[in-house]
């Protein structure tokens, strides 16, 4: 999933601070069961977009576009405030490299002429990557700056040396149905338990496996699988 953020404006990006009319806000250009998830901006939405990477856009690409997060979100009568910050790392994104995604982030025939914030489920990060607009070292070293995780829990060693299983921890494997698994997670932790979905714990410089390595005693685990109705 990520926030896909357009302006009118070829100076909305210069000030920490971007206003938008409510109307536009996570309706325009985003699936229904997207848009019903995030457009009354609950504590639980804001919370799941804060998360989301950014692409911050001029219409019609009339200036380069930058990836960041939203750090803030504050909900008036007939707008929505958001506050952003840019990832130091990431670079610029060329002009015409949004319009060149068109297929891969699910781009509206008139999307790039239209303020609005859309909310696509599509990983941005991949997409970038595939076409070259940043490096895997980018990205690695993007992703290292985030806070680090906190150790994991660790159960005392029973009588014989061995260290159980952390059953507190509910570890999430899914596949790109992002809906399901937030709803998975948002199941899990109200039963009192920790959800940990892996690409939404910071890196700080770690490969994949041993982000796995850092959770390998996790004491459950689900897995979901597409539907195979048609």
């Amino acid at each position: 999933m990520f926030n896909l953020l357009i302006s009118a404006n070829p100076e909305s990006w210069d000030s920490p601070h971007w206003e938008i009319e409510r109307a536009r806000a996570v309706v325009e250009y985003t699936a229904d069961e997207i848009s019903e998830r995030y457009k009354f901006f609950d504590e639980k939405a804001i919370r799941e977009l804060k998360s989301f990477p950014c692409l911050f856009v001029i219409e019609n690409e009339y200036k380069e576009s930058r990836i960041g997060y939203i750090t803030d979100i504050r909900v008036r009568q007939n707008t929505v405030v958001v506050d952003f910050e840019f990832d130091p790392i990431l670079p610029f994104l060329p002009i015409g490299s949004i319009e060149n995604l068109r297929a891969d982030i699910d781009l509206g025939r008139w999307e790039l002429s239209r303020t609005h914030w859309a909310v696509k489920d599509e990983a941005i990060f991949d997409i970038l990557l595939k076409h070259g607009l940043i490096t895997l070292q980018q990205l690695n070293a993007s992703q290292a700056l985030k806070e680090p995780p906190p150790p994991p829990i660790v159960p005392p060693a029973t009588a014989d040396g061995s260290v159980p299983f952390n059953t507190s921890q509910v570890f999430i494997v899914h596949g790109h149905d992002e809906i399901a698994k937030l709803e998975i997670a948002e199941f899990i932790e109200s039963l009192g338990l920790e959800p940990i979905i892996l690409h939404m714990q910071a890196s700080s410089g770690r490969t994949i496996i041993e982000k796995i390595e850092h959770y390998s005693n996790v004491g459950f685990g689900v897995v979901l699988y597409p539907s195979l109705s048609g």
